[in-house]
């Protein structure tokens, strides 16, 4: 069976002695990859990305940037809360960045960890 494109997100990191890491997100009979690894269908976005680079729950990600194309009802806000699956089935490829920081920057009292 065919891979079929999902989409591709860049993780950024605060600490800038981390090379960003780009995360190729696919599907093949149901089951998603990111860079040829199976993904748990129990996985949201956030805890894929957690899970294959190995982020600790301790530090936060915020989506800094969301695509999709063609363009869709999918929200920036929603897309570390959103299924992989959702996305393949619907036909829409993700476009996205991320940043992984010890700070919140989405919240109003920039809560430190």
């Amino acid at each position: 069976m065919v891979r079929k494109e999902v989409g591709s997100v860049l993780v950024e990191f605060e600490d800038r002695n981390i090379s960003p890491a780009l995360l190729c997100v696919t599907e093949e009979n149901g089951n998603i990859f990111i860079n040829s690894k199976f993904i748990p269908a129990s996985y949201n976005v956030e805890d894929s990305i957690r899970w294959i680079l190995k982020i600790p729950i301790s530090v936060y990600i915020v989506t800094t940037h969301f695509k999709t194309e063609p363009h869709s009802e999918h929200r920036r806000s929603d897309f570390l809360r959103s299924w992989w699956q959702d996305y393949a089935i619907s036909k829409v490829i993700v476009i996205a960045t991320v940043l992984v920081s010890k700070m919140d920057y989405d919240s109003a009292g920039y809560d430190s960890v």
